[in-house]
């Protein structure tokens, strides 16, 4: 079964120093790629322990102006393509499905079923669009072929998100997601990526606590996902994400959180909430 892969964009998969890395973003440091640690071989292909994970982002992490952050990098160079490896019938065949209803994307594996790896029981994929008309024919795509994720939001919940939003909350963002869901019974996560979506510099930043309430999506199912809101502290303001807790909010949404507040080159002011380890939704 052949996969189509694309190049450095959110999902994607490297090898680098016996250690697959995940990139992140759209944009990345000259010679480059930012990306996460997460999974190594012992004989066999397993997750890095959280310990593990934080000697590499320790090790990797660099300042980088454009961002106004430390981030993880390594050489692109140096960086190895993955080549999806899904041995399972069961996920070949709903990834087959996933193929043919969403044959005019560019669609690859990421994570641990990409790797062949025994215990994957989900799929982790990735479908890239150009431009945001395109992502929104690529969610249509999907919600046809997927079923909400009902009896899984909790054990979802309690795998991923326990740390930073109570499951009131994400059951409240999630019971309907497209995102997240199942096909034929198999788990899945999906990335809607635009490329159209790369973000400007930042010039600076601030963190604040803060209420924003949703008032129009601009991009609510991509990576990043882009919305206007309505902030308690500043006004008018962006939200963007690039998590997809955060994708597919429904105009209204109230987000109580500690936002990174950034200024950026092009003079548009944006929040974001990914850096936030307490977060509150009111639907």
């Amino acid at each position: 079964m052949k996969f189509a892969r694309a190049e450095l964009v959110e999902g994607a998969m490297v090898l680098y120093r016996g250690c697959v890395w995940i990139a992140k973003g759209l944009v990345h440091p000259p010679r480059h790629v930012v990306a996460l640690p997460r999974y190594t071989y012992d004989g066999q292909w397993r997750k890095l322990t959280i310990p593990e994970r934080i000697e590499l982002l320790e090790e990797y992490s660099r300042w980088w102006s454009y961002v106004q952050m430390r981030i993880p990098q390594i050489p692109r160079d140096r960086a190895l393509p993955i080549e999806p490896r899904l041995r399972d019938q069961k996920l070949q065949y709903v990834f087959k499905l996933v193929r043919d209803e969403l044959s005019e994307f560019t669609v690859f594996l990421t994570g641990s079923s990409a790797l062949g790896m025994e215990e994957a029981r989900d799929l982790d994929f990735v479908i890239v669009c150009r431009t945001i008309e395109c992502s929104r024919k690529a969610y249509s795509a999907l919600q046809r072929v997927g079923e909400p994720m009902h009896g899984l939001v909790y054990s979802e919940w309690l795998a991923k998100h326990t740390h930073e939003i109570d499951f009131h909350s994400y059951a409240a963002l999630k019971e309907r997601s497209v995102l997240l869901g199942t096909i034929a019974g198999v788990p899945y996560s999906a990335r809607i990526v635009c490329l159209e979506l790369s973000p400007a510099r930042v010039l600076h930043h601030k963190f604040v606590e803060d209420v924003i309430e949703i008032r129009k999506p601009v991009s609510p199912y991509t990576t990043p996902c882009l919305y206007i809101a309505e902030s308690k502290r500043f006004g008018r303001i962006v939200v963007e994400s690039h998590r997809i807790l955060f994708a597919e909010l429904p105009i209204g949404t109230r987000i109580e959180a500690v936002f990174r507040i950034e200024y950026r080159s092009n003079g548009v002011k944006y929040a974001v909430p990914d850096h936030s380890n307490s977060i509150s939704v009111t639907t």
